[in-house]
């Protein structure tokens, strides 16, 4: 029994199943890629709250952002959900 290569057994037992489909796997890809983003957005953007609050001592800042990035953060995950339906 010959050893079959790795492209071989890839075309013979996942490419013929995704072919039909890639068009919804190519989405899926574009859709992983901008939710991995939104979360290292999301990371980003809080980065300096915490800075200010823990190393600089400001807590006046606890007030000031948590509403706006909560709203923004929301908004656009309901913007996302109204193009996929």
């Amino acid at each position: 029994m010959s050893k079959a290569s790795f492209k071989e057994l890839f075309n013979q037992k996942v490419w013929r199943f995704v072919k039909p489909h890639i068009g919804k796997v190519l989405v899926a890809l574009v859709f992983s890629l901008l939710a991995s983003a939104a979360s290292g957005a999301i990371a980003w953007l809080v980065k300096p709250v915490i800075d200010s609050i823990f190393v600089e001592k400001k807590y006046s800042v606890l007030t000031g952002y948590p509403l706006p990035l909560f709203f923004s953060t929301r908004s656009v995950g309901v913007l996302i959900l109204f193009i996929l339906l």
